[in-house]
């Protein structure tokens, strides 16, 4: 239900708005399925070779709002908006199920107190704005007390099992505050326009998921977290050149640039995990306390004070579990649009561009461990010509003689290593920046020049250096090129439209530039939600061709 009221006095003007609404969303499934089949192929229910296995589920949520806005204008030159809203949501638990969020803006079109000077000549319009708001929001359902599942039964008895989730009865509604100031300015009769906004907001109360010890029950706790910040500024700049009867180019850039920082969690944690690969033996992401949303870790070589590896005698890799790979957001990001028009015929493209963030591949991890990528060719070839052609032993390729295999009879390793006289020739897989650690006393601190055999090397130490598959997710993409047409009016005189264009459209046509490796596109990710920053298998970059036709009546 909407009640709308429209009054103008003079110079003043009011646009007022008060309503409410209820939406309620419900679902219900039934669901029965077999893990096995009597014949191939055969998709029935009937054709079971195991044990029918029936679940069913439920989902139920209901809002009710009631909500006003109210706009006063003075002039055509200064508003001031304000609202006012209130839910009521089911998914929260008593005391906390109803929230108010308010708003307010004013804006000024100063332009309207130049007309007819010098300076409206260059100056076609301008306007300055500010707002602040308050935003609730809340979460889905069935999250507020924990349950149990029935999961079958053993000698005639039933057993249930808990949730893995340890829900909360008193979570409260996510709460947004946030202000920005901008300004709208056009140029030479709007040949030239630019609108930049400056926006700082803190988030509290966010509703997350963390994980607990087993001891307590489940595998997770749901709870408010303390406060997040985000701040930052938009630029967009749109110009035309070129204008004249028969052709017109416009050309539009946008940039942006996000700040964010964990201000606050939790009493007693400094930071919690977002989103993983192998839990806390591979790759994760975190949110942290005094640092931007989403910081990556994850199991790496242990570095000395100059940034070298440790490896022990037979070069591998010492681990620690818990290195900082770098942040998964990016520095900025932004666009450039084209568009061309030449008579009725016009043609248009549109680049993208981020700079910065990180991004952890699996894809490439498990390519590179199987030899299926380009990385992993690498020192094939000269470890096939030192083992089969050469027939050089281990301790050869490893770039010196130990005594066991020399005939000095002293086994005085720091006496009587003999370094191998062709040890500058590649012998396999070569990886740089290593040195030895303390556990090998005779040359600890000296260069490790061991070449290792590939598939031991891709198949093992690359396992141990998972820093090797994180990748700048900086890029330039080509997102879109179309080229259309718009029939004459005269085409259109003996039917019942008005216009129509008709156009060819390609998208995401091609990665101009790319740190990661070839086919693994920047911005892959595991997930739309809050734990970006990991890929762990997606589908190739592919490019959509297509026609559009727009008519309007």
């Amino acid at each position: 239900a909407l009640l709308m009221y429209n009054k103008r006095i003079k110079k003043f003007s009011i646009n007022a708005n008060f309503g409410g609404s209820v939406r309620t969303q419900q679902s219900k499934k039934i669901q029965d399925r077999v893990d096995a089949l009597m014949q191939p192929d055969v998709k029935s229910l009937e054709n079971n070779a195991a044990q029918i296995k029936a679940t069913t589920g439920y989902n139920k949520k209901t809002k009710e709002s009631v909500f006003a806005t109210a706009s006063f204008g003075y002039g055509d030159f200064i508003y001031l908006d304000v609202t006012g809203r209130n839910d009521w949501s089911s998914a929260l638990g008593r005391g906390n199920w109803s929230y108010f969020y308010p708003s307010g803006s004013i804006s000024f079109v100063f332009s309207e107190l130049l007309k007819n000077t010098a300076i409206n000549k260059v100056l076609s319009f301008g306007k300055i704005r500010g707002s602040i708001a308050k935003v609730g929001n809340d979460t889905g359902f069935d999250m507020l007390y924990s349950s149990y599942s029935y999961k079958g039964s053993y000698l005639d008895m039933s057993w249930f099992e808990r949730d893995n989730l340890e829900k909360n009865p008193n979570i409260k509604p996510e709460t947004t505050r946030s202000w920005e100031v901008g300004a709208d300015l056009r140029f030479f009769k709007n040949r030239l326009n630019i609108d930049v906004t400056y926006y700082d907001k803190s988030t509290f109360d966010q509703i997350v998921r963390a994980d607990v010890t087993a001891a307590r029950g489940a595998n997770q706790l749901m709870f408010n977290a303390g406060e997040i910040r985000n701040w930052g500024t938009e630029l967009t700049v749109t110009g035309t050149p070129v204008r004249t009867k028969d052709f017109e180019w416009t050309t539009s850039l946008n940039w942006s640039k996000n700040n964010s920082e964990v201000v606050s969690l939790i009493d007693g944690v400094s930071r919690y995990m977002l989103t993983s690969w192998n839990g806390l033996n591979g790759v994760q992401v975190y949110a942290e306390v005094g640092k931007p949303y989403g910081q990556m870790y994850g199991t790496d070589p242990v570095r000395n004070e100059q940034g070298q590896f440790l490896v022990n005698a037979e070069g591998r890799y010492a681990q620690e579990v818990d290195h900082y790979f770098g942040s998964v957001s990016p520095d900025w990001i932004g666009g450039w649009s084209n568009k061309f028009r030449w008579r009725d015929l016009d043609f248009g493209f549109h680049f993208d561009f981020k700079k910065g963030g990180k991004v952890w591949s699996y894809s490439g991890y498990e390519g590179s461990r199987n030899g299926l990528t380009v990385q992993s060719l690498d020192g094939r070839e000269e470890y096939l010509y030192s083992n089969l052609i050469v027939g050089e032993n281990t301790e050869e390729r490893r770039g010196f003689l130990q005594p066991q295999y020399t005939n000095k009879a002293n086994t005085d390793y720091a006496a009587n290593y003999v370094p191998y006289i062709d040890a500058s020739r590649p012998k396999g897989v070569y990886a740089p920046n290593r040195v030895y650690n303390e556990s090998v006393a005779f040359w600890a601190g000296q260069p490790c020049n061991i070449a290792y055999e590939p598939q031991n090397y891709w198949q093992g130490e690359s396992s141990r250096q998972l820093s090797r598959y994180v990748y700048d997710a900086s890029y330039i993409k080509l997102r879109e090129v179309s080229i259309g047409y718009n029939l004459p009016k005269k085409f259109l005189r003996k039917t019942p439209f008005k216009s129509a264009r008709i156009a060819a459209v390609g998208r995401n046509l091609a990665i101009i530039l790319q740190n990661t490796p070839r086919g693994l596109d920047p911005e892959a990710t595991s997930t739309t939600s809050n734990g970006q920053g990991l890929e762990m298998g997606f589908a190739l970059p592919s490019a959509n061709y297509g026609f559009d036709l727009k008519v309007s009546f």
